[in-house]
């Protein structure tokens, strides 16, 4: 900015290239001029006023910007692509458990766990090459050798000339969190351990008394007599019911466990194999099996998708009743999700229980003189929120019910969930 006696020099200089001559002005051009002059005083004071209340406003918005910035519950640092660290807030100092005079310029390298060097080194080279927003987890340690996991988000700041750039990075502890993961993950992994120890001393003895039975009954039929041989036919019915539950909690466990392989999947072929597949069970029932819609490839887990529609139409033949004569396979597009839907004719579903319908274990008040697990339509929701959708059930006017089961269009990275969540 230029000082006073500059701006009087140049302005002395524009006067006299204007060739204003005063004495050539008559009274009525003087007394013209000087109220100009005032005028212009006038209007100059009261922009100076406002650049001072302005000045002023700005201030305040400065120090409120430094507070927040200083004083937010979150530590922001910003680093140059090299992760040296520029400018740092309080926060982020007590995190690091060092003064912030003596972070400035220091090497943010320095405190993340020798383990995870590298993975914040990729990170960081990230952020400059895409110039897009990172998240990450590493693993952090203070100036006082205190250990903690490290939430980072962080966006990219262009400079001038392109070799000054940096790059914006809110930290926050999480290691509480993260720890209580940890917990909820070994105690995940107990459950799942007991669960399959469970499944199997269970099923090989269920196995052996079915076995055992089936011998007795058929090689003892007569001596047995028919008391005997109903008495054979409970244990039957039992232990297979027994090897029936083992083999569900087993594939719900597994449903949560494996991971997911999205790929495209075509699902008229994926219908077709369910008509295949149950070919025996609708001539069983005289039931038919229809496709409705126009059903695309889409992506998914095709094994999974596979055993959400099997679980669906199993509980349609399983559940519908001897009347029971047809089920249809719909698609249906819905903006960001696909949409398929199992329908039946059946004896239908009361309103006021399809709220427990994909709980564990749970039955229906109709379904009580019925062999089941209440475990079909769990692993069905497992897999819907695996894929980002849901499942749902709608009673249909008359007879009958609908379930549908939907799966996002924009699926993010498959990963498999913990069998140890409802």
């Amino acid at each position: 900015m230029k000082n006073p006696p500059e701006l009087r020099k140049q302005a002395e200089s524009k006067l006299k290239a204007g060739n204003l001559n005063v004495a050539q002005m008559t009274e009525a051009d003087v007394r013209t001029l000087a109220h100009d002059l005032q005028v212009h005083q006038i209007e100059l004071e009261m922009q100076n006023e406002e650049l001072i209340r302005i000045q002023g406003e700005l201030m305040t918005a400065h120090d409120r910007y430094v507070a927040l910035y200083d004083f937010a519950p979150i530590g922001y640092f910003t680093l140059d692509r090299k992760g040296t660290i520029q400018e740092v807030n309080l926060s982020g100092a007590d995190l690091l458990a060092r003064e912030r005079g003596g972070l400035q310029n220091g090497s943010f390298f320095e405190f993340i766990d020798l383990e995870d060097r590298d993975a914040f080194f990729t990170y960081l080279r990230r952020i400059f090459q895409t110039g897009a927003p990172q998240d990450q987890v590493i693993r952090m340690v203070t100036a006082k050798a205190d250990r903690f996991y490290a939430q980072l988000k962080s966006s990219f700041l262009p400079g001038e000339t392109g070799d000054d750039n940096q790059c914006f990075l809110a930290l926050s502890d999480i290691t509480e969190s993260k720890n209580a993961e940890l917990v909820l993950k070994s105690v995940g992994e107990k459950i799942k351990s007991f669960a399959w120890s469970i499944s199997h001393d269970l099923k090989n003895p269920a196995l052996a008394v079915h076995g055992l039975t089936k011998r007795l009954h058929e090689g003892y039929r007569e001596i047995l007599g028919p008391k005997g041989g109903l008495y054979c036919d409970l244990i039957l019915k039992g232990t297979a019911d027994i090897v029936a539950l083992v083999d569900k909690i087993n594939e719900y466990i597994s449903t949560g466990e494996t991971a997911l392989r999205f790929e495209t999947v075509i699902l008229m072929d994926l219908f077709q194999e369910i008509q295949d597949e149950f070919i025996g069970r609708f001539a069983k029932h005289r039931a038919s099996l229809t496709f409705y819609g126009d059903p695309p490839a889409i992506k998914a887990d095709r094994l999974a998708l596979m055993r959400a529609l099997r679980n669906l139409v199993d509980n349609a033949l399983q559940y519908g009743g001897e009347d029971l004569s047809s089920i249809d396979l719909r698609y249906k597009d819905e903006g960001k999700h696909h949409v398929l839907c199992v329908q039946d004719n059946g004896i239908g579903i009361d309103q006021a229980e399809t709220g427990r319908l994909f709980k564990q274990f749970s039955r229906l008040t109709s379904s009580r003189n019925i062999a089941g697990t209440g475990l079909g339509l769990s692993i069905v929701k497992k897999i819907a929120e695996q894929h980002q959708g849901r499942v749902w059930s709608e009673p249909l006017p008359g007879k009958g019910t609908l379930f549908c089961l939907s799966v996002a269009k924009e699926l993010s990275s498959p990963q498999a969930n913990d069998s140890t969540n409802t």
